[in-house]
């Protein structure tokens, strides 16, 4: 479908043309597969964010992960303060299998231009805007990202860089659920012309944001709304705002903060901005005669981490990046998080940058076409805490983005204040940003905000979970919203089945379980079911539910029931093996698991992806476990197909088989022909591993082992090579540069 309309900009009172179209650029693609079949219970998670290819057994809840910051940092930090800093996934999927084989390929999206500016929004990635060109200079406003490739990150375990996202949650940490996922597009008229709604349901606790895109000539602006339905029920919410810009050592962060809190120490820690001792642990200290020369305000300055500014009142809060030449993107709010992240200049930044850009393994060059940070935006102080939503309650704020060129003599002076004069001089310009004008928009698209849409408005779909949510319920979510239903759909036409009909079709029950549910909704009509009308979907969907809520002997006796109404049932038999108190049962029931794959009807659409996720799974749980002969027996029997061999978990086996095996050469050949692409905070695995293979191999050589300092001459002959890089989020990386 192709739209374009002509619309008067009424905000300042001229005809400009602005139009909405479908478009596309060419990016470097790698696609994420569908989301992992194998429920991912609480206590399974080990980190927030990275990844980790660790296999946990035994049930429970796992230990809570609390936000304790320093006592250095303020009251407002302490306040809604995170107990619990994991990312539980249930009922959403884990999205954790995708390559690095990339193509070239035409991504399509909804575009949005005035006559200053034009972008493009991708629905399929949450309605990310993925680029904004400013055709005065035909410079991107924000890093348009040359590929999209997904990373161990976030709370599915994929997201990309790039663009503008919206990060929405019940106060879960990182880049949300909705990164590689559609969301609903629709075009909203107003008064001042078309405007895209971007929104969805969040299937955590039930609620619903929403984007509201808005172009007014030279300026990009966006309101969110975040609605909670629910009667009588407060939540606790998380929202950030990430918005990447290329990024190069010599460019400035300019923010009016006078104090940030900072990761880059453990607890948080509160400092001076922007000169202060990153890697001193005594945040008091000041330098000598309470003067510290490091200017952290320049990204050169940084070895990596995430920097929450202290704005104060009355002060506008805003963040902007200043470029060499004296471009400036400004971005202006009203919240209270104001926040950049870099990657940093160090080995694994860079190797990171590299590979979410699409050129990671590439030699060494000064040309960093990957290189970004981030400038973030959030309700709370820090991304760490929560705030609240109360139950039928709306969280609105308003956020825009412009670009002017400034004085570099001022935007880049030593002396700091005089780079906040430049950003003053602006706002207070004809070109800039005055209170009066930022009022008017913001009061004109909170009315928008609440204006009805309906299905002549959807320019794209998303999830269907918002349509089935509101069957549920009986009614619409919210009046800005609109969600229809496709009952065929194979996500939700189970859940159409047990809310019509108390159970599900013969169809359904021959089929692997695609989605499941863990809000008490949808639990009380599977347990309604009298127990003798229990299906074995029935049995596995509330054992799923009593094993996330931490619950052991219960689910275990519902899994061994789900399998005696179904005995091909490996799902069922997968969860037992997670829920085994010893290594040896459950190894037994992983096996078990396995062995049903062959008896699955061919069939069923979902054949190939339990195939993948499983064996990815008892690949780790061998080598979590320690286990190189099981591992190694397993790994030899794998069919070929389903392309199991490309996995990163095979991989890393058979690289753990080679060394069991005192054959080097072997582990040196995978290790240095594959790019590892699901890999996060466990790259240090493979780090690890490749220095244990050329000491090996050396060994080897000499007939004998080497000593500690041959070893060092050997890896120092050696290196880690590119494609395996460094682990995510380090501080150190030799190998990389």
């Amino acid at each position: 479908m192709f739209l374009a309309l002509l619309i008067a900009n009424c905000a300042q009172g001229v005809e400009s043309a602005t139009k909405i179209y479908n478009d596309g650029i060419i990016v470097k693609d790698s696609p994420v597969e569908p989301g992992n079949l194998l429920p991912n219970f609480l206590f399974t998670q080990g980190s927030v964010e990275g990844g980790s290819s660790t296999i946990r057994i035994g049930g429970g809840r796992g230990t809570l992960i609390p936000f304790t910051p320093d006592d250095t940092v303020q009251d407002d930090i302490w306040e809604g303060a995170n107990p619990d800093l994991r990312s539980p996934q249930l009922p959403y999927l884990t999205q954790d299998l995708w390559g690095c084989q990339r193509q070239d390929t035409n991504m399509t999206g909804i575009a949005m231009e005035s006559d200053t500016l034009k972008l493009l929004l991708t629905p399929q990635y949450a309605g990310k805007i993925w680029r904004v060109l400013d055709k005065r200079n035909g410079k991107d406003l924000f890093f348009n990202n040359p590929a999209h490739q997904p990373a161990n990150i976030g709370t599915l375990k994929a997201w990309a860089a790039g663009g503008i996202e919206w990060n929405w949650s019940p106060g879960i940490v990182g880049h949300s659920a909705f990164t590689e996922s559609p969301a609903w597009v629709a075009k909203v008229p107003s008064s001042r012309g078309d405007i895209l709604r971007v929104y969805e349901f969040d299937r955590y606790n039930a609620t619903v944001w929403q984007v509201d895109v808005f172009l007014d000539n030279d300026t990009l602006w966006h309101h969110v709304t975040i609605h909670n339905p629910h009667q009588t029920v407060d939540l606790r919410g998380y929202w950030w705002t990430c918005v990447a810009h290329h990024a190069a050592p010599e460019m400035r962060i300019i923010t009016p903060g006078n104090q940030v809190v900072q990761n880059s120490v453990s607890p948080f820690q509160e400092n001076s901005w922007p000169h202060y001792a990153g890697s001193v642990q005594n945040g008091s200290f000041t330098g000598l005669d309470n003067v510290w020369s490091h200017d952290n305000s320049y990204l050169g300055n940084i070895i990596w981490g995430d920097l929450f500014l202290r704005i104060p009142s009355p002060q506008m809060p805003y963040i902007a990046i200043a470029e060499q030449d004296g471009r400036v993107v400004f971005h202006g709010h009203t919240l209270n998080g104001t926040k950049f992240f870099t990657w940093g200049q160090n080995g694994a930044g860079r190797f990171m940058q590299d590979f979410l850009s699409g050129v990671s393994g590439s030699p060494p060059t000064n040309i960093r076409p990957g290189d970004y940070t981030e400038l973030q935006t959030g309700v709370a102080p820090t991304q760490m805490q929560t705030f609240p939503v109360p139950s039928q309650g709306t969280i609105q704020f308003t956020e825009w983005f412009k670009s002017f060129n400034g004085s570099t003599s001022k935007l880049f002076s030593n002396t700091y204040s005089d780079a906040l004069g430049e950003m003053n001089t602006w706002l207070s310009s004809s070109s800039g940003m005055n209170a009066s004008h930022i009022a008017d928009v913001t009061s004109f698209l909170n009315s928008v905000a609440i204006t009805a849409i309906n299905a002549s408005n959807i320019l794209s779909r998303g999830s269907p979970w918002g349509g089935l949510y509101e069957r549920l319920a009986k009614g619409p979510l919210t009046r800005s919203t609109y969600f229809d239903l496709d009952k065929q759909d194979p996500l939700v036409q189970p859940w159409v089945e047990l809310m019509d009909t108390g159970t599900f079709s013969t169809e359904t029950l021959s089929l692997l379980p695609v989605s499941y549910q863990v809000r008490p909704e949808w639990i009380s009509l599977l347990a309604a079911t009298p127990v003798k009308n229990m299906t074995w979907l029935h049995q596995l969907h509330l054992a799923i539910y009593e094993a996330e809520l931490g619950q052991v002997d219960s689910p275990r006796s519902r899994f061994q029931a789900s399998l005696s109404l179904n005995p091909v049932n490996p799902i069922a038999a997968r969860c037992l093996a997670r829920l085994s108190s010893t290594p040896a049962d459950a190894e037994q029931h992983y096996l078990s698991a396995y062995g049903m794959l062959s008896k699955l009807s061919p069939a069923d659409p979902s054949l190939r992806r339990i195939y993948r996720n499983l064996v990815t799974e008892i690949c780790f749980f061998y080598q979590t476990y320690s286990m190189p002969d099981q591992l190694s027996r397993f790994i030899a029997g794998l069919p070929n197909q389903y392309d199991l061999d490309s996995l990163d978990a095979v991989l890393l086996g058979k690289i753990i088989v080679a060394l069991w095996q005192n054959d080097p050469n072997t582990a040196i050949s995978i290790l240095s022909g594959n790019c590892f692409p699901t890999f996060g905070s466990d790259r240090g695995k493979l780090m690890t591993a490749w220095n244990d293979a050329q000491v090996m191999a050396a060994s080897i050589a000499i007939g004998r082992a080497l000593t500690p300092l041959e070893m060092h001459h050997t890896r120092l002959q050696f290196p880690v090579p590119r494609n395996v890089g460094c682990q995510y989020a380090t501080d150190y990386c030799a190998t990389y540069w």
